[in-house]
């Protein structure tokens, strides 16, 4: 099943949340996927086999919504 949701802030913004099926998700350039302790271990392996690119990062951030900013990850 799959829910697309609609943010409303300077432009609209859209994306669709993905539930019990993930699709083949291919990219032409480097991927970062951004993760934390708790999530990484349950669902990034499956992330991985279904995510094709020229190079993929793998950025484990620790747990909390104070550790989601721009600067945690760069």
């Amino acid at each position: 099943m799959i829910v697309p949701i609609k943010l409303r802030q300077n432009r609209i913004r859209k994306y669709d949340i993905v539930i019990d099926a993930l699709p083949s998700l291919k990219y032409d350039r480097k991927v970062a996927v951004i993760t934390n302790e708790t999530v990484g271990p349950l669902h990034l392996e499956t992330l991985l086999k279904h995510l094709e690119a020229p190079e993929v990062e793998v950025i484990e951030i620790p747990d909390g919504e104070h550790f989601k900013t721009m600067e945690t990850v760069l």
